[in-house]
């Protein structure tokens, strides 16, 4: 089992364009960032100084976090690794803005879960433009040919789910995101579940997945 102490972690947080942002309120000389773990009862508080704040510390096992500053908050999976975290505003529209997050790290735990996510951003984006172009049809056979594009990309996104999990057994991260697995059933995945290794089984999110398995 995981002993305290064995993930040491150090996040290094920029604010790059503070100077020549239109709101500059989030992000003031003292506001407070707080880095607040979600898979067991910890969280740090530090200020903001010359642009920039800094988390250093220890978890007993790779862990999910939230760095939370006023107007938003960035999640973090955290290992024993460095983190250096880049916040930058960015428009959304003609009068609205947020805090975009560029993490840059050598966290296998962290970059798994964030590329994975990324790749299935891209399918749900284009499964909802299909979505939206069967509420616009009334051609029978042209809203049977977008379902059945649906459908595959339904289909990608469950082998990619098993896909992913076969081919990194031992990265705590597939516990955490097993389960949103659009077909995420016992008799789907219990299979997949029991070629992950003994320490991701044994870890916080692994127990967690073991019980949504056990209760579906």
């Amino acid at each position: 089992m995981p002993t305290m102490g064995q993930c040491k972690y150090e996040i290094n947080g920029y604010i790059e364009n503070i100077d020549t942002a239109s709101n500059k309120a989030p992000f003031n000389q003292g506001t407070n960032i707080i880095l607040r773990f979600l898979n067991f009862k910890k969280s740090d508080t530090v200020q903001l100084f010359n642009h920039a704040f800094k988390f250093k510390g220890d978890v007993p096992e790779p862990s999910v976090a939230m760095i939370d500053y006023p107007s938003g908050g960035v999640k973090v999976l955290i290992d024993s690794n460095s983190y250096n975290v880049y916040l930058k505003e960015v428009q959304i529209d003609k009068i609205h803005y947020t805090y975009k997050d560029t993490i840059i790290t050598r966290s296998k735990y962290f970059n798994l879960w964030r590329s994975f996510g990324d790749d299935l951003t891209l399918l749900y984006q284009n499964k909802s433009k299909l979505l939206n172009e069967i509420d616009k049809m009334r051609n029978t056979d042209s809203i049977s040919n977008l379902k059945n594009k649906i459908n595959e990309i339904d289909e990608k996104m469950a082998y990619d789910y098993k896909e992913v999990a076969i081919n990194n057994p031992g990265n705590y991260a597939i516990a955490y995101f097993l389960s949103a697995a659009p077909d995420f059933s016992y008799k789907n995945y219990i299979d997949i579940y029991n070629v992950l290794s003994e320490k991701v089984k044994n870890s916080y999110y692994g127990k967690k997945l073991f019980e949504k398995l056990n209760s579906i």
